[in-house]
């Protein structure tokens, strides 16, 4: 037989003993996602809001941004000429110089009422000029955040002096502060100066789902008495789900059989939001605030997110006492029905 025959027999057989190579591994693909529309009830609401002297607050939001896994959006946030002149968010890039923000959100994951956002700003600045003080601006800082109805997250805010042509920038991730000389030298006879503005930021929420849905909630403020019993006072809410709280009031004097507020008595606050109803079980978000007597110097606020409670079932909350008291603590009951 020929050599060269006999090496090619040997070669098919050590060959066909060997194992077959493996395909390479890849990483999963996430295109499934990228794209898919977010849910129509979750709707990110990117608003700013501006702190006047007097403590009025003026506020401008806009929630109507088309929202898809893994793809950006961006919105402007500004004011008008000053800070005094509100304007809701636009994807319409304002024209500089202007005072707020360029924001970039890509929502990366959808849950159950939440919605997990990666978020970019910027201050916008005083506009092109001929010679950069900067060699490079940044497009600003990047966050992840995990969105619930109802929540208001500040992201960023810019003192009222930049209504005189003072814009901060970030320079290597430093902030750096411009100076608009020309505009600062005209701000005497500019809108700018009649403002008193004294800052305004930048804020990201999730707007509540829209809802017909209706709970009733009976709220009590309860006072033991020394011998075992107790007085109570009982306030009836009706809440429509996803909509914004409603407040409630309490005074422990009308507990505690006296019209005057003396040391250790309370009066008792909140605020009360439904933020869905789901297979028979509410979800609350609640607030309380205890305001002391005019003798004690002591006020406390506790917040509870995500409370969740049968229709019908009853929940209970101590309120924190001011110090040393001779009387047991006061309690807050909540016990909510759903109506429709």
């Amino acid at each position: 037989m020929n050599v060269s025959i006999i090496v090619s027999i040997l070669a098919a057989g050590w060959l066909a003993q060997q194992p077959a190579p493996q395909a390479p591994v890849t990483a999963p693909s996430t295109s499934a996602a990228q794209g898919k529309p977010v849910s129509a009830n979750l709707k990110v609401r990117i608003s700013t809001s501006t702190y006047m002297p007097d403590g009025r607050v003026l506020t401008a939001s806009a929630n109507d941004w088309p929202l898809r896994l893994n793809e950006a959006v961006t919105a402007y946030a500004s004011s008008g000429k000053t800070l005094c002149e509100p304007k809701a968010p636009s994807a319409q890039q304002p024209e500089l110089p202007a005072l707020g923000w360029r924001v970039e959100i890509t929502p990366v994951r959808e849950g159950a009422g939440e919605l997990e956002v990666r978020v970019q700003w910027r201050q916008l600045g005083p506009g092109p000029v001929k010679k950069p003080i900067f060699p490079r601006l940044t497009v600003g800082p990047t966050a992840t955040l995990t969105l619930h109805a109802g929540d208001r997250i500040v992201l960023d805010y810019v003192n009222g002096t930049a209504s005189t042509g003072i814009f901060l920038h970030r320079v290597d991730g430093q902030p750096r502060f411009f100076l608009d000389t020309k505009n600062r030298q005209s701000a005497a006879a500019s809108p700018a100066a009649s403002c008193r503005a004294v800052g305004m930021s930048l804020e990201l929420g999730l707007e509540p789902a829209k809802s017909e849905a209706l709970v009733e909630a009976e709220l009590w403020l309860v006072r033991p008495n020394r011998d075992g019993s107790e007085r109570s006072d009982r306030q009836v809410l009706r809440l429509p789900v996803g909509q914004p709280a409603s407040r409630y009031f309490f005074d422990e004097a009308r507990l505690a059989e006296t019209s005057v507020a003396g040391d250790g008595l309370a009066q008792v606050s909140g605020e009360l939001s439904v933020v869905s109803v789901e297979n028979g079980r509410i979800r609350f978000n609640f607030n309380v605030m205890r305001k002391y007597g005019k003798n004690a110097n002591a006020d406390t606020s506790s917040t509870y997110r995500d409370l969740v409670a049968a229709s019908g079932e009853v929940l209970a909350f101590q309120l924190p006492a001011a110090g040393a008291e001779t009387q047991a603590p006061l309690s807050i009951r909540l016990r909510a029905n759903v109506l429709r």
